[in-house]
């Protein structure tokens, strides 16, 4: 057969009724069949083969028809054209039989898919004619356009109603209006026909005065607080514009030029001790301040720090700069700190007040350089701003750096597109934090470190662990409170040296792991005060605090501190931690084991066992006690006011007998065991750690064995 129609498509409206379409061209596959339908609100959708309808007469040479799942709604458009794929599957072999119809139906598909393409290019938007020089929609839509930007751009509808919208309109044709020249300094008014007009002011009316105010002489028309002009208040101030001559700030200028202008700013400000004032936004490279002194940087605006480098904005050896509250420093290039502030051996870093708001960088932060473990850093407060977007807040470098945040949000948390470093709050290697009030907050991934120190490797001053001090804050970290460690494999750490202190806190403490970690030699303070106050939801099945490595942390936390979730006594503890605590019973001993104690001589009391049943926590004290010889050793940190409370049966009076208290072979406290019960309490005193005592009996009657009975104990009592 032979292609003897021109058509390729069939277009019928719906009326609500019809579900069959014809179509009056062949088609070879029912696949071939694309349709597509219109809503009354021009949204286009096609039709799934075999569910939104089905196909009649594919294969044959005089059409078919479609019929559709349901009615074609009233009005609705529907389209049954043939889409062939741009393929040619037929294949003639040398000296293969001659079949006429193979040859026809691929001369026909060549000619269907010609049919296709003109189809598809009679819907694009075209010309006339080659000589037109204009296209031609022929009374159809064009939708999906894009806003105009450049004069020639054809303007959408929405464009121009927004465009009339905000004009002076009147329904008649007006004349055009006097040139600028003719306009200038005169008000808007209309004559008897309606008609615009320019006409002066009256002398002295609400107008003239507003007219005269916008002259560039207008300064002079207005007061200052400090009695002269505003044009000479102005001329005069104090504040420097980045915007003003000479630096010209402009942000259509290229990078570098912005750059140089905010830069010469700084500089200018710096040499003729005046203030800054950053009233919008400056998108610059990084900004470098070197031996800056003696001004302040005011503004609602700040700085957006474009290209790569170590910190957006550098302050070394700078001394009494003040960022006052309401600034703010954005990432919008590569850095790895927001600011960083740092002195070398020469003068050093002080005085300096931070009330910035940090955006969008790994640390916001950096206080000291590793090149200068020693220099001066210190006297910086950060305060009243907040980081966003920062992975952490900040790190503290040196021996002499001392950091103080106070009342500002310190947010450690950002996803892996800002940088690969652990989330958190901060690190110290060596140096000093102190946060007062504000927010401590790392909530979204358990795997967050929130405060870590670290020792310093000081040529000149000791290798101390750093400290952090939290008062009256908001704290919440999805992970660790605070760990303490030497990954710089620094030699000896200082003894006693490091801390994390806090006092009257706050907060949801939801992590399943430990909470704070403590290793390789740390042997400073951990102190939760009862002030503080943080609940859970779930019991927690670990211990606060663990400490390994050779690290002998002394701990002071409260019970208080703590929601009935929490561990409590030395269950809070894990690992060789130095607990502080109140008077209370550290543990007792109990059955001697049928002991013989023989006439006249003295024996060592050996008790085999330790009595959990009185204390939840009991035993923590008692690894210290050595069951085969019966000596116990103080532990770190030693002990204060020890008293040993002793039962023993003994079966019959031993007039004479005493239990002594010894140690280096001398008794240094007494308790009469004449009697058939042996009781009574021991006062040991202050013992320090490493100290070492046997309970001692000086048996001055006949022999006697004791019983396998736990009756038989000695309990330790003490604080620290």
């Amino acid at each position: 057969m032979t292609v003897s129609t021109e058509i390729d498509h069939n277009d019928y409206t719906g009326n609500g009724v019809t579900t069959v379409f014809p179509y009056n061209f062949r088609i070879f596959r029912k696949e071939d069949l694309t349709v597509t339908v219109i809503d009354n609100s021009g949204v286009s959708t096609t039709l799934v083969l075999d569910t939104d309808y089905t196909v009649s007469g594919a294969g044959g040479y005089n059409g078919g028809s479609i019929t559709k799942s349901s009615p074609l709604p009233d009005g609705w458009k529907i389209s049954v054209a043939r889409i062939l794929p741009l393929t040619q599957e037929t294949d003639l072999r040398n000296q293969g039989t001659f079949f006429p119809e193979v040859h026809e139906d691929a001369f026909d598909k060549l000619t269907m898919l010609l049919q296709q393409i003109r189809t598809s290019f009679s819907l694009a938007l075209r010309k006339p004619s080659t000589v037109a020089d204009w296209y031609d929609a022929l009374n159809n839509y064009i939708r999906n356009l894009k806003d105009p930007r450049d004069p020639q751009d054809a303007a959408t509808k929405n464009y121009v109603d927004s465009s009339v919208g905000k004009t002076l309109r009147v329904p008649e044709d007006i004349p055009e209006l006097s040139d600028a020249a003719s306009r200038a300094n005169k008000i808007l008014a209309t004559d008897n026909m309606g008609n615009f007009m320019f006409v002066p002011p009256q002398s002295g009316s609400a107008a003239d005065v507003l007219v005269e105010l916008a002259k560039p002489t207008g300064p002079n028309l207005i007061g200052s607080p400090v009695g002269t002009t505003l044009m000479n208040y102005l001329a005069t101030s104090t504040l420097v514009d980045p915007r003003m001559p000479p630096f010209n700030y402009k942000s259509t200028d290229s990078i570098a030029t912005r750059t140089a202008s905010l830069q010469a700013a700084f500089d200018y400000c710096n040499a003729n001790k005046t203030g800054l004032m950053l009233a919008q936004f400056y998108d610059v490279n990084s900004i470098t301040l070197i031996g800056h002194t003696d001004y302040s940087i005011f503004g609602s605006g700040g700085i957006i720090a474009r290209g790569t480098g170590t910190a957006a904005v550098e302050m070394k050896n700078c001394r009494n700069i003040n960022w006052m509250k309401g600034v703010s420093i954005n990432n919008a290039g590569s850095f790895s700190y927001g600011l960083k502030v740092w002195g070398d051996s020469t003068t050093g870093t002080s005085l300096m007040s931070i009330g910035l708001v940090m955006v969008g960088f790994p640390v916001a932060f950096r206080f000291g350089d590793v090149t200068y473990p020693d220099a001066l850093c210190s006297e910086i407060t950060v305060h009243h701003g907040y980081t966003y977007n920062c992975r952490r807040v900040y790190e503290a470098y040196g021996s002499q750096t001392v950091i103080n945040f106070d009342h500002y949000q310190l947010l450690g948390q950002a996803p892996t597109s800002v940088g690969s470093n652990t989330m958190g709050i901060g690190d110290q290697w060596g140096a000093v934090v102190h946060i007062n009030g504000g927010e401590c907050i790392s909530a979204t991934d358990s795997l967050n470190q929130g405060f870590r120190s670290f020792p310093i490797n000081s040529p000149g001053y000791e290798h101390a662990y750093g400290s952090v001090y939290i008062t009256g804050a908001a704290v919440e970290c999805a992970g660790l409170w605070y760990l303490a460690y030497n990954p710089d494999a620094v030699s000896a750490p200082s003894a006693g040296s490091g801390a994390f202190v806090m006092v009257g806190c706050h907060g949801f403490a939801g992590f399943s792991g430990l909470n704070i970690q403590v290793a390789d030699a740390f042997t400073g303070k951990i102190n939760i005060d009862k002030s503080c106050k943080f609940h859970r939801t779930t019991a927690k099945g670990t211990s606060l605090v663990v400490a390994s490595g050779g690290a002998y942390p002394t701990c002071d936390i409260s019970d208080q501190a703590f929601d009935a979730n929490f561990p409590k006594g030395f269950q809070k503890f894990n690992g060789t931690c130095v607990p502080m605590f109140e008077y209370r019973c550290l543990g007792v001993a109990s059955n001697l084991n049928n002991q013989q104690f023989v006439a006249g001589n003295q024996a060592d009391m050996h008790f085999i066992s330790v009595d959990t049943s009185g204390l939840a926590d009991n035993g923590v004290m008692l690894e210290f006690y050595n069951k085969t010889t019966g000596v116990f050793t103080v532990p770190k940190g030693g002990l204060k006011d020890v008293r040993v409370q002793v039962q023993v049966y003994s079966g019959l009076v031993h007039s004479g007998s005493t239990i002594m208290a010894m140690s280096g072979g001398a008794p240094f406290a007494y308790l009469d065991a004449s009697a058939i019960w042996i009781t009574g309490t021991m006062h040991l005193g202050n013992l320090v750690e490493g100290f070492q005592f046997t309970l001692r009996l000086q048996n001055g009657g006949a022999t006697w064995t004791s019983l396998a009975s736990n009756n038989d104990y000695f309990a330790l009592y003490a604080r620290r």
